[in-house]
């Protein structure tokens, strides 16, 4: 088993200084490494680089001996509160705002989206903030910023009567229709799901689906004849089903 003589890493940027704390007190509960030594392993792990310049701050304000005491952590933690340690209201009133605000881009995979948005809702958790089931649940939806048409999709796999659950249906529906394995299953699917046919016609036809049973006809002029392509609804969730061209042979 690792010794855990690393500390865990500061980030001014990306990790809330509050969870950076409790990083640091668990890990000084479970490390071997001497109670005098921790104070000065925690400084030497702050990044030269980071934006808030903390690693020369601490070394400019805080004597090396007096990391070297028993209690060096907690005198680093005293020393980081006052620079970092917001006031209570301020602190809570940041995590909802940051959760309130968080939907997802283009760029962000709907499984990252949705680990993130856990992850920021958590921490409103931790503050006495918790949403009802169905709130959550809605939230999240809104937050995916998908189209009005993939919402109504979704909310085929939420069942509204398990209220309790309502989240975590909310969360596996989104995974079903838009997350990766979502995208590998319909691919699959939809192998094979193209009736392709030939005629000789001068003017070709092909069509798309408008509805479960319905396909409506288009009219085109082509050469000697046209492939007909008629396409399922599962091709049609995955946005190519309104085919503008035909192949003419």
């Amino acid at each position: 088993m690792s010794s855990f003589k690393n500390p865990p890493l500061f980030d001014s940027v990306n990790k809330p200084y509050d969870r950076y704390v409790d990083e640091i007190r668990a890990w000084a509960f479970i490390t071997d490494l001497e109670k005098e030594k921790q104070g000065i392993a925690i400084a030497l792990s702050f990044p030269e680089n980071d934006p808030s310049g903390i690693r020369d701050k601490v070394f400019n304000e805080i004597a090396v001996t007096t990391l070297k005491e028993e209690n060096g952590v907690e005198t680093l933690i005293t020393y980081l509160n006052t620079l970092f340690s917001k006031d209570e209201l301020c602190e809570v009133y940041e995590r909802y705002t940051t959760f309130d605000r968080y939907s997802k881009t283009d760029e962000v995979k709907m499984d990252d989206f949705i680990l993130a948005f856990e992850r920021l809702y958590n921490r409103i958790k931790q503050k006495e903030m918790a949403l009802p089931q169905v709130v959550l649940a809605f939230k999240l939806l809104e937050a995916s910023k998908i189209s009005h048409r993939d919402r109504q999709l979704v909310l085929t796999g939420v069942n509204y009567e398990q209220k309790e659950t309502l989240f975590d249906q909310m969360k596996n529906s989104l995974r079903k229709f838009h997350g990766e394995q979502s995208l590998t299953s319909l691919e699959s699917q939809a192998c094979g799901t193209l009736t392709i046919k030939y005629e000789p016609k001068t003017e070709s036809t092909f069509y798309t689906r408008k509805s479960q049973n319905f396909y409506q006809k288009y009219r085109g002029r082509g050469k000697e004849g046209a492939i007909h392509i008629i396409v399922n609804p599962i091709i049609e969730h995955m946005k190519i089903s309104k085919m503008k061209i035909i192949m003419e042979i």
